[in-house]
C-alpha cells in the first residue's frame, strides 16, 4: 500500500536508517506480545515500514523531529490506516511506547494530530 515509503525517508534522510534497538530494546518485543494484530497489519498495510523500523537510527526514537521533519507526514499520507490501526487494534501500544520510549509518542503526537 505504500512502497514509496522506506525510499523517500531513505531520500530525505539518509542517516535515519541504522537501529531502533539499541535505544528501546524493548520496543519490537512488547509489539510482538501485546499486539499480534498490529504487526500483522502493518505486514499487510506498509512491508517496508516494519523492514526498515528495525534498522533506523538510534535517534529515531529520541527525536523524530529533529532528524526526519517528514517522517511521520509521509507515513499519514502514504498509510493513512496506519495510525488508525493502532489505536484501535492495539490500545495498550502507545502506552507501552509512552513508557520505553517517551520522546516517541511526543514526536508523535507533535506532528501528527488523531486522524
Amino acid at each position: 500500500m505504500c512502497p514509496q515509503y522506506l525510499k523517500s525517508v531513505t531520500e530525505m534522510r539518509p542517516q535515519c536508517l541504522k537501529s531502533v534497538t539499541e535505544m528501546c530494546p524493548q520496543y519490537l518485543k512488547s509489539v510482538t506480545e501485546m499486539c499480534p494484530q498490529y504487526l500483522k497489519s502493518v505486514t499487510e498495510m506498509c512491508p517496508q515500514y516494519l523492514k526498515s523500523v528495525t534498522e533506523m537510527c538510534p535517534q529515531y526514537l529520541k527525536s523524530v523531529t529533529e532528524m526526519c521533519p517528514q517522517y511521520l507526514k509521509s507515513v499519514t499520507e502514504m498509510c493513512p490506516q496506519y495510525l488508525k490501526s493502532v489505536t484501535e487494534m492495539c490500545p495498550q501500544y502507545l502506552k507501552s511506547v509512552t513508557e520505553m520510549c517517551p520522546q516517541y509518542l511526543k514526536s508523535v503526537t507533535e506532528m501528527c494530530t488523531p486522524i
